[in-house]
């Protein structure tokens, strides 16, 4: 068989061959494709996760300016995932060696939804630091920031 005739022959398999690769492609877009790709293992399942943060952590004071004062504390939960979770979260002072809860609570997020949740944390020191935490009991994740304690002449 001639190089030319070669080639002529096989543009039309070239041809096939880019249309069924084409067609899998966008088979392979659709919600029955990804569970196929799934199954064989070839794709992930979507990634799931919660995000905590301070709403406006600039508002959080970086020093007391009394021994005792209250400090609202503003947070939000976001659920990324693609069901319903509830969540547990309570607010701690944590100054030296002593832990104190000052809030708690419980809500429902939906999917790709957030919450925000604003307390007032009642502190009371006069030396050291105080460190204000919010946690979620599952999943187990935190934040935190330090006020300095109010001082007698500062």
């Amino acid at each position: 068989m001639s190089a030319g005739l070669y080639r002529i022959m096989t543009w039309p398999a070239t041809i096939a061959l880019v249309a069924i690769a084409a067609a899998v492609a966008g088979a392979c877009q659709t919600s029955d494709g990804h569970v196929v790709l799934r199954k064989l293992g070839l794709l992930e399942g979507t990634t799931s996760y919660t995000s905590l943060a301070f709403l406006r952590p600039q508002s959080l004071p970086e020093q007391l300016q009394s021994k005792r004062a209250d400090v609202p504390v503003s947070f939000t939960i976001h659920n990324s995932g693609n069901t319903t979770r509830d969540y547990q979260w309570s607010m701690l002072l944590v100054h030296g060696a002593h832990t104190r809860r000052v809030a708690a609570g419980g809500l429902r997020i939906a999917a790709g939804h957030d919450a925000r949740i604003t307390r007032s944390a009642a502190i009371s020191c006069i030396r050291g630091r105080v460190q204000i935490v919010i946690r979620l009991m599952r999943p187990t994740e935190s934040i935190a920031a330090w006020t300095v304690c109010w001082t007698p002449g500062s």
